[in-house]
């Protein structure tokens, strides 16, 4: 429904008001005299005194009526007081009631002269008022005009608010119906997808999310491709000296190869075991980061400063080192790991470590890295690694060895056995020992790879339960970097 015109309302309003002000409570109206009068006439006040004395007079007769006159000293005036108080006795039930008259006549006069008296002040102070409502009408005028154009401006806003209102009314149909129709579509993707998890769950029930389900296909898949390879090595290896034997029986080289390949079988399965337990690759690499800042300050890794990695692995090492410009190449007597890290495009030899070490010239490498490498080597080997570390150091040349930290309990007791060819861990004291024993300087361990205070038994500030988190949540690896002497 069509709201009512303020612009109409307004203006009826005003008028009415006007009209009714300027036609009963003005001071003209007020004071307006009868027809033929004049105004001053009218507006003159009434002589009070006057009047007061003239009430006054009425009341002094009145209150005379029924009294004595005053005897002259004459016979006569003694004779007329005498008949006058005769006349007063025989009128005894008629003077009382003059004097009653006088009385209440009186106190009527009073009464009316007080009533005038307050009517004039009553009409003087209306006539006031009027003019003080007149003034306020027309101070108001212009603000009732303000009031009138606002609701005429109002009204119109409020017309445009409702086309602008219909408008949106329409989008919002709209729009309802387009989401109406996104809901349809969203319902039958949500049916094609949970079609797709039941395909997905069957497939891969033991999966407890489909980012499991693809890491474990790529850990299979990268078992199997290293099953695959060692397979492969192994019947080209087996070939070959096959070829040599025929017709001849085998010879010395020959045993100790097949001795070798034999050594060889497990290789894919220890890759596998890698895989498993070491972590993703990506967690790795980020974690080597923090050895970059030692190979840039001591101007390692170029062509003539080379870096050798000692059991490179996955070769997670020697990629980043590629990727940040660095010289090195990596050794690995696995030959499954040896042939991954050949696939990648990566410089990697197979060989024993010991061999390989003893193979190289003096003073040819400017950094030797072993990363979890330390703690599967009997502790004669140990020691020859690093004589030949330091033979093979440039001087001035970096050794870093990063292993498992036993301080850890929970490292040197579970997860330290989770590799089947550690040996035993190597505390820091005595790897920084034998460092020093055997030539280098500058000794320094860092502590790596910290629990996460979530892990950390809560209680802090104790004694017992600090002693407790130092134990059982230290860090779980350590390395120790050294310097060969100038």
């Amino acid at each position: 429904m069509e709201p009512p015109n303020p612009e109409s309302n307004a203006e009826e309003a005003l008028r009415e008001i006007r009209d009714r002000v300027r036609s009963k409570w003005t001071p003209q109206a007020v004071l307006r005299p009868a027809a033929g009068g004049m105004v001053g006439a009218a507006l003159a006040p009434p002589d009070w005194g006057h009047l007061k004395a003239a009430c006054d007079s009425v009341i002094e007769v009145c209150l005379r009526l029924g009294r004595l006159p005053p005897a002259p000293p004459t016979w006569r005036g003694r004779l007329g007081a005498v008949l006058v108080r005769l006349v007063r006795r025989m009128l005894f039930w008629y003077t009382p009631q003059i004097a009653e008259l006088g009385a209440v006549t009186k106190k009527a006069l009073n009464e009316q002269l007080d009533a005038l008296e307050n009517a004039w002040r009553t009409g003087t102070d209306a006539v006031r008022l009027a003019e003080l409502f007149s003034a306020d009408l027309e101070r108001l005028e212009p603000e009732l005009r303000a009031a009138r154009e606002a609701g005429i401006q109002t009204h119109l806003e409020r017309k445009a608010t409702n086309a602008a209102l219909e408008a949106l009314r329409a989008q919002l149909t709209s729009y309802r119906d387009r989401l109406e129709e996104a809901e349809q579509q969203i319902d039958l993707q949500i049916a094609a997808r949970e079609a797709l998890r039941g395909e997905v769950d069957s497939e891969s029930a033991h999966c407890r999310s489909p980012e499991e389900g693809l890491r474990k296909a790529e850990q299979e898949l990268a078992t199997l491709r290293a099953r695959n390879l060692a397979q492969e090595c192994r019947i080209a290896a087996l070939h070959q000296q096959l070829r040599r034997r025929l017709p001849e029986p085998f010879d010395q080289d020959q045993i100790n190869s097949l001795a070798y390949e034999d050594q060889r079988r497990h290789d894919a399965l220890y890759c596998s075991c890698e895989d498993h337990f070491r972590g993703t690759e990506e967690e790795i690499t980020e974690r080597l980061r923090v050895y970059l800042a030692y190979l840039r300050q001591a101007n390692i890794g170029s062509p003539d400063a080379p870096i050798l990695d000692l059991g490179c692995g996955r070769g997670e090492w020697l990629e980043l080192l590629r990727t940040e410009g660095f010289h090195a190449r990596g050794v690995d007597a696995n030959r499954v790991m040896a042939a991954l890290g050949r696939s990648r495009g990566l410089e990697v030899v197979e060989s024993d470590l010991l061999i390989f070490l003893r193979s190289l010239p003096d003073s040819s490498v400017g950094a030797v890295t072993g990363f979890h490498l330390i703690e599967h080597l009997p502790w004669e080997t140990l020691v020859d690694v690093l004589d030949e570390t330091v033979r093979v150091l440039q001087p001035g040349g970096l050794a870093i060895f990063e292993t498992p930290n036993p301080l850890n309990v929970l490292v040197s007791s579970h997860s330290f056995y989770q590799d089947p060819t550690h040996r035993n861990p190597l505390p820091s004291s005595l790897v920084r020992f034998l460092a020093q024993a055997r030539g280098l300087s500058e000794v320094e361990v860092l502590f790596l790879n910290p629990v996460p205070d979530s892990a950390k038994a809560s209680d802090a500030g104790r004694e017992l339960v600090e002693r407790f988190n130092h134990y059982f949540y230290a860090p779980q690896d350590y390395a120790l970097v050294a310097r060969k002497i100038p």
